[in-house]
């Protein structure tokens, strides 16, 4: 990676760096290089790690601080996530800079869901709710609701997520939204048993981005593998196991193909679950 190897180059003259732009700049510099990172999978860790040295050079790098929120979720490290997402709010109620501040609550919120601490989700499921009506506030409130046994709210909350995704299908041009859209409207179907509908998005999905060139132009995962996972899961789930197995093995062979471990991890779970 070219971009990683000028930062790289970057940090051997940290000396330089913080005489001319103090411990600022320098954390800038490893939050860019953690941002780079992380749009790699196999990189994961290492994004995380440079996020880390950002904050503790400068505790108040909001944007640092705020991606890490997401990458603690990615590891499941759900009390980090509660801590870490906590003071993403405080710093951008402090700069009144508000954009992004629905995402830290909804993810905390899934934080304390993941921990069995349901009414504090709620709280912060309604708080992000008042920041904006997003579809992905909606599915984790759904998710969570269903974790309480709770399936009517659920629904609810699936049905509400479906509205705002058909709104943006709709309306949307950008192929890098779109193809996000309908695998997302897909899972919402799949969760609510209407598989149908749910297999018909998942195939929309394969037509927006050929295999690989999502994941090869922005990064973090790719639409088309994970289009094929849901795939194979939604026949699993209607009892068609062996042309499961078949889409979810075409789907990890793709996955490992472009190195995508975190993705590949997930559908070895799947198929480790069909082998039992």
């Amino acid at each position: 990676m070219k971009a990683d190897k000028f930062y790289d180059k970057a940090l051997e003259n940290k000396d330089w760096i913080l005489a001319k732009a103090g411990k600022e700049g320098l954390a800038g510099v490893y939050y860019s290089k953690g941002r780079n990172l992380y749009q790699f999978q196999k990189y994961f860790s290492d994004a995380v790690s440079n996020y880390e040295k950002a904050i503790e050079l400068y505790p108040d790098l909001r944007i640092a601080v705020g991606h890490l929120v997401g990458a603690y979720m990615k590891m499941g490290e759900h009390e980090k996530v509660i801590e870490t997402a906590t003071r993403a709010i405080e710093l951008s109620e402090k700069e009144k800079k508000y954009g992004h501040m629905y995402s830290y609550y909804y993810r905390r919120g899934e934080s304390y869901c993941m921990l069995g601490e349901y009414e504090k989700a709620m709280a912060d499921y309604e708080q992000a709710l008042k920041l904006k009506k997003s579809y992905r506030i909606y599915i984790s409130m759904a998710k969570c609701y269903a974790k309480m046994g709770d399936e009517d709210k659920a629904r609810e909350c699936y049905e509400k997520a479906i509205e705002l995704l058909s709104e943006s299908i709709e309306k949307e041009k950008q192929a890098r939204k779109l193809v996000r859209y309908y695998v997302q409207r897909g899972e919402c179907y799949l969760n609510l048993g209407i598989y149908e509908k749910a297999l018909e998005d998942f195939q929309h999905a394969l037509k927006v981005f050929p295999p690989g060139e999502y994941y090869k132009t922005y990064g973090k995962t790719d639409y088309y593998v994970e289009a094929l996972k849901f795939i194979g899961i939604t026949y699993a789930k209607m009892g068609d196991i062996a042309r499961a197995k078949e889409t979810l093995n075409e789907a990890l062979k793709l996955a490992e193909e472009y190195e995508l471990v975190l993705t590949a991890d997930e559908i070895k779970a799947e198929l480790e679950a069909l082998a039992g």
